[in-house]
């Protein structure tokens, strides 16, 4: 198996698809978010349709096959996102090693980010309590894989890719 030029993780509002994009645009490579994929071979235009559509579980299911068969045809100059999925066991043994950036962000700056204002099925009640916890959850698994991190508050899309760029450029 090749590995992937980067794996980009972070929790929702983050920036991790936007982050990915940017770098595979910059590298003239495929940025790969598992979670629009998942989405996508479902059926749906986005992830909180098919999150809702056909319920957690089965969402869940797909995204970490879509995480799986990204890693294992990584091909050395992909970018992808890997969302929840990285509470998988086996997605993280897939990442064990490899070039992982997390990118971090506090509350207050995924808040607005993310329109918690807008009807979203994961943040259904209180938004905020629910991406806190959320992001508690999955902190430990992101710490696991990632090799780098990133914060993300109050830096621009291009900001974040150019402190990503410069973590790859030293480990080259």
């Amino acid at each position: 198996m090749s590995r992937p030029a980067l794996v980009v993780v972070g929790p929702p509002g983050s920036g991790t698809s936007g982050v990915a994009a940017e770098v595979a645009a910059r590298r003239g490579s495929l940025a790969i978010d598992t979670e629009r994929r998942a989405a996508r071979e479902l059926g749906y235009d986005d992830v909180a349709a098919a999150f809702v559509g056909v319920g957690e579980a089965a969402f869940a299911e797909r995204e970490r096959g879509c995480a799986v068969a990204a890693l294992e045809a990584a091909d050395g100059a992909d970018v992808i996102v890997i969302g929840a999925s990285v509470t998988d066991p086996g997605v993280r043994d897939l990442l064990s090693g490899g070039p992982v950036v997390q990118l971090t962000v506090t509350l207050a700056h995924a808040a607005p980010r993310l329109g918690f204002a807008t009807a979203r099925p994961v943040f259904l009640g209180n938004p905020r309590a629910l991406w806190s916890r959320l992001v508690e959850g999955r902190r430990p698994h992101y710490d696991a894989v990632s090799r780098w991190s990133v914060d993300t508050d109050d830096r621009t899309i291009a900001e974040v890719a150019d402190a990503v760029d410069a973590l790859l450029e030293e480990s080259a």
